[in-house]
């Protein structure tokens, strides 16, 4: 019987990522084709053109609409929504700072983060998503658009060598899910995150050849009782538990509870949090020259 409530529970965990991500809401179609240059690649910019097929949604919180594509995932949901909170609630800590936004998707964080005065890198490994980061970019103000540079990039492969240990901040909205991601299948970036989370757990690993020695990176994680935390990892889903177990070494995952919000609408016992990943000063060393392309490493 403990067995099939598992099992059980796993399923209904599944069944609620289209309602918490959004997927199921009804958004009207606009039913327009762009074809925008991309950024990012060794060859001429000039050359590389994509047709994406855009939908327009509203973000409440940037108190605007962006453009999204079936393969890069709507910024409504509770994940992007809470990282967009933390953003624009905290916007003193990120002016004037550098940060890093790890698959960027749309763009709505890279976005809060410019409007916040900070200088950001936006990269991100799905070219449809670059398309569209730099499209909803295109309609900010002069001034937002001058501190955001987007790049197309697995983690930190693009990253230029003179920036490397040089960002302030790592902002990392993951994909929701375990899953195992394809250049043959571009919507597979949508919401996974890698077979057993393993692009997560790069760009973790990747944290100290990035960052600067008092930086820090923010990732999200789920937190709950440890018994359901547990039945949460093993059906795919990241939480405080695999987040502890995958920090580089000495480093600490640090729960911001300012930032929680129930999961599930009206259930506190599953919360998600954004959590402050940093290396205590004490425990701080010498970073190897090469420690960056640990994280540079393609899943296997």
């Amino acid at each position: 019987m403990r067995k099939i409530n598992k099992i059980v529970n796993v399923v209904l965990i599944f069944a609620l990522i289209g309602v918490v991500s959004g997927q199921d809401r009804a958004y009207p179609q606009a039913g327009h084709a762009l074809r925008i240059p991309l950024m990012g690649s060794k060859k001429d910019p000039a050359d590389i053109k994509t047709s994406i097929k855009l939908e327009r949604v509203s973000v409440p919180r940037l108190n605007r609409e962006i453009w999204v594509s079936d393969n890069v995932l709507s910024p409504n949901n509770i994940f992007t929504e809470t990282f967009l909170e933390f953003i624009l609630e905290n916007s003193g800590m990120f002016k004037g700072k550098r940060v890093l936004d790890l698959g960027t998707g749309s763009g709505v964080l890279a976005i809060a983060l410019a409007r916040a005065g900070a200088e950001v890198m936006a990269g991100d490994i799905s070219v449809d998503a670059v398309a569209v980061a730099k499209e909803n970019i295109r309609e900010e103000d002069a001034d937002a658009q001058k501190r955001i540079t987007v790049i197309l990039s697995d983690l930190y492969a693009a990253i230029p060598k003179d920036m490397l240990q040089g960002f302030d901040y790592v902002v990392f909205n993951h994909g929701i899910y375990a899953g195992h991601q394809s250049a043959e299948d571009s919507e597979s970036f949508k919401a996974r995150a890698g077979t057993d989370f393993c692009v997560t757990c790069r760009a973790l690993d990747g944290l100290p050849g990035v960052i600067k020695q008092e930086g820090a990176g923010f990732f999200w994680g789920l937190r709950g009782v440890h018994k359901n935390l547990a039945i949460l990892s093993e059906g795919g889903l990241w939480t405080e538990l695999d987040l502890i177990k995958n920090v580089p070494k000495n480093w600490i995952a640090a729960p911001l509870p300012e930032t929680e919000h129930d999961w599930v609408p009206g259930d506190p016992l599953i919360k998600v949090s954004i959590f402050r990943i940093y290396e205590p000063v004490f425990f701080s060393t010498e970073i190897p020259a090469n420690r960056h392309l640990r994280g540079a490493q393609a899943c296997l």
